[in-house]
């Protein structure tokens, strides 16, 4: 609630929210006018039914006459879910006890989608292994609700309180930050 609060919110105390927000986006997206925001809004982002992407937050904008969706992932100090290696181990698992699952096919198909590697290579790989699954999963998501005519923005809102623990927070930066590298990697020519 309170990430919608804040990005979305129209009381007087989102006048703060907006100063950071156009600090955050500003430089690509000069003249943002955010115009709805879903909380909890469901993608699906695949062939294979079942699970769909959970977003903490989606929010409809207009950007210089250009439609802008942005899906923002709200944390505190939670992880970004089961690395790759974990994800694999778990999807092999319900492939086992399930034949019908489709855990292994839509793991394959993120790790082809967005590593060009099949799932098996990737979590066997010291510099992807560690990759939070919820990751590809919220970055299929984000995808997904972009139409053609929309630029598509993932980002992750981490909210700092007393509870937190500085470790988790330190780790999940660790992971978000592997986990952009690789997804802004220039190719070698």
């Amino acid at each position: 609630m309170e990430l919608a609060r804040f990005w979305v919110g129209t009381d007087s105390a989102n006048t703060e929210s907006e100063g950071i927000i156009k600090e955050l986006l500003g430089s690509e997206f000069p003249d943002l006018q955010l115009t709805r925001g879903f909380p909890e809004a469901k993608s699906q982002f695949d062939r294979f039914g079942g699970n769909v992407r959970n977003h903490d937050l989606l929010i409809e904008g207009i950007n210089e006459g250009e439609r802008v969706v942005i899906a923002v992932e709200g944390k505190a100090d939670e992880s970004f879910g089961a690395s790759l290696e974990d994800q694999l181990v778990a999807a092999n698992s319900a492939v086992a006890k399930n034949p019908r699952s489709n855990a292994r096919n839509r793991l394959e198909y993120l790790t082809g989608l967005f590593l060009d590697r099949s799932a098996e290579q990737e979590a066997n790989d010291p510099e992807t292994s560690g990759i939070g699954y919820q990751l590809l999963t919220a970055l299929a998501g984000t995808l997904a609700e972009a139409s053609d005519d929309q630029v598509a923005v993932f980002l992750v809102h981490e909210f700092e309180t007393w509870a937190t623990d500085r470790r988790n927070q330190e780790e999940n930066e660790r992971v978000y930050r592997s986990f952009v590298e690789l997804m802004t990697e220039t190719p070698e020519q």
